[in-house]
């Protein structure tokens, strides 16, 4: 027997009544705290009324459906620390989304119709995002933007697969087409990506860039954040290079 939920905000842990959620499409606030799925993705259905999201901790979410883009009045979408290894194309209709947060996600790649959504205040993407759909127009509403290491671990094969041949004829400059060449060809991508994305985000509060693996390029930061005049807060973790100078320790 389905159960209907009369309140506009819902929160569960562990479980979640398929029936409940399905029959309670007037929801506008859903938080599930490391949910366990028993029925796919199909609790999602009908609750096109959210303004709220929040799926943190559910570790067998691995995919989104399409039906997401449905949900047009979705102001916030939490989906950090769960199993989920791609973004539907369709979340580009989420002309109202204000924050995203897939940190710690297995997600490797971000529609770049995403930079679309103007409405864009914080977002917390891994490295990998970053570089597969740069930042494009004018963000002027964007505070937060997080960029970190990804969850998963990649050899220089991965990236190359994950980047495709465009990234070889644009980035690798050597024939030897070592490791080395590779990891080098993603920090001049991200350096380039990163100093394209400060420009066009005058509103900026945090930046956040926790990357181990990557080099921090602290030319295109120094040149870049005088023109942030909102900016607050500038957290750096990992290897910072000043070209004129050696590179910073970690």
């Amino acid at each position: 027997m389905a159960v209907s939920i009369w309140s506009h905000r819902a929160a569960f842990h562990n479980r979640i009544n398929d029936e409940v959620a399905v029959s309670s499409p007037h929801l506008r606030t859903l938080l599930g705290f490391n949910l366990i799925l028993t029925n796919g993705r199909r609790f999602l259905n009908g609750l096109n009324l959210l303004r709220v999201l929040d799926l943190e901790g559910t570790r067998d979410l691995k995919e989104l459906p399409k039906q997401i883009g449905s949900m047009i009045h979705l102001r916030y979408l939490g989906l950090r620390n769960t199993s989920l290894k791609r973004l539907p194309s369709s979340i580009r209709h989420l002309l109202n989304l204000q924050t995203l947060d897939v940190s710690g996600t297995y997600i490797y790649w971000l529609p770049k119709s995403f930079w679309k959504i103007r409405t864009l205040r914080h977002v917390y993407i891994n490295l990998h995002m970053f570089l597969s759909a740069p930042i494009g127009g004018d963000h002027k509403n964007l505070q937060t933007l997080q960029i970190e290491e990804s969850e998963f671990g990649l050899d220089a094969m991965d990236i190359v697969r994950l980047r495709g041949i465009r990234f070889i004829k644009k980035s690798v400059t050597t024939p030897s087409f070592t490791t080395e060449e590779i990891h080098k060809a993603v920090d001049r991508m991200f350096e380039e990506s990163l100093k394209k994305a400060l420009k066009q985000m005058d509103n900026l509060v945090l930046l956040s860039l926790i990357l181990l693996e990557c080099i921090i390029p602290g030319d295109v930061l120094f040149a870049q954040t005088p023109n942030l005049y909102q900016l607050r807060s500038l957290t750096l973790w990992g290897q910072l290079l000043l070209k004129q100078q050696q590179q910073c320790p970690r």
